[in-house]
């Protein structure tokens, strides 16, 4: 497992979260922002030190090369695809996260997607959709690299946990640039029967898809008849308000990929590396204890979401009052 490179997923530069109230048909709008992050700066950078527990950024440890590429606007590639949520570990996985990422300081999410899985919680009586575009460069990856003078004296003179209280368990090696846009959609229903029917009339959209008039359609005749909120993710391009419209939604998406220019675009996918994959890291103990801990935490980070989810439910049937499940069978299930 430690020679393996692992995936984490780098905060984002600029990043949008609005969270959009639309009332029932017929009755005023009341959109709200609720919340809106822009983190100014990232812990991404080639050859920067991660705790694999915790997930702190520690010290650049590593020679790395004078220069790393720009983004490549013409070379750049893009996918959209459109599914369904069902629980909160089914959210993680969609966003690419691991459960971890609920706690840990950098998995390349806290102050993005982290902070964006924050604003919301998944419940069995509302439908959750997701629209999520991803525009990347080919993964860039940096060889020939070697620990520093420094931090080989350190481990030979300080000890193993010196060093890793230094520069961590692993450090940035790849890294693809680009941008991501996701949105996520809150369909509150009446009953199990009613969030059944409206899945069925859109759930031939999912999957990677070019945007269809169809699902457009069926989409607007889902947001305009039940109330709906609407979250909103972007690292990279350019920003702009969206408004809870299907038809706007899937035009920003569609329209995404060309705003990703080499001004505005962001590292968006990491992969990390351990140090004992360098020549000149000098010999130790087994690391094995850190990786079993890693996998713990993994699986209660995992249990947590589960529970998470039997909460929602709950607050679910106590705060939304024009929309309490006329299901008996729904009820009996929490």
């Amino acid at each position: 497992m430690s020679n393996l490179l692992r995936t984490k997923f780098v905060s984002s530069l600029v990043m949008g979260l609005i969270a959009l109230s639309h009332p029932s048909c017929g009755s005023q709008s009341n959109s709200t922002v609720k919340a809106q992050i822009d983190p100014l700066a990232t812990d991404f950078k080639i050859g920067r030190g991660i705790n694999i527990l915790s997930g702190q950024a520690l010290g650049d440890c590593i020679q790395t090369p004078a220069s790393i590429p720009a983004f490549d606007t013409e070379g750049k590639q893009s996918t959209l695809t459109i599914g369904k949520i069902e629980s909160s570990q089914d959210l993680f996985k969609q966003m690419g996260m691991a459960a971890k990422a609920k706690y840990t300081t950098w998995d390349g999410t806290t102050g993005g997607k982290t902070s964006f899985t924050d604003q919301f919680s998944i419940n069995r009586q509302s439908l959750y959709l997701y629209i999520n575009v991803k525009v990347s460069n080919p993964l860039f990856t940096v060889s020939d690299v070697s620990l520093k003078q420094d931090a080989v004296n350190l481990f030979n003179t300080q000890g193993a946990e010196a060093f890793r209280n230094a520069c961590g368990d692993e450090f940035v090696r790849s890294f693809t640039s680009g941008g991501e846009f996701i949105a996520v959609l809150e369909i509150k229903t009446e009953n199990e029967a009613h969030k059944k029917e409206i899945d069925a009339s859109i759930k031939g959209s999912y999957g990677v898809s070019s945007g269809g008039i169809s699902f457009s359609q069926k989409l607007e005749e889902a947001i305009s008849s039940n109330k709906t909120d609407l979250y909103i993710y972007q690292s990279g391009g350019s920003f702009e308000h969206a408004s809870l419209s299907a038809d706007a939604l899937m035009t920003k998406a569609i329209n995404y990929p060309a705003s990703i220019t080499i001004n505005n675009s962001r590292p968006i996918i990491a992969f990390t590396a351990p140090y004992k994959t360098l020549l000149n890291f000098p010999a130790g103990p087994s690391d094995l204890d850190i990786y079993v801990k890693e996998k713990v935490l993994n699986q209660l980070a995992n249990d947590d979401l589960v529970l998470s989810d039997m909460l929602a439910d709950v607050n679910y049937l106590l705060t939304e009052d024009n929309n309490l499940p006329n299901d008996a069978a729904y009820i009996a299930k929490l």
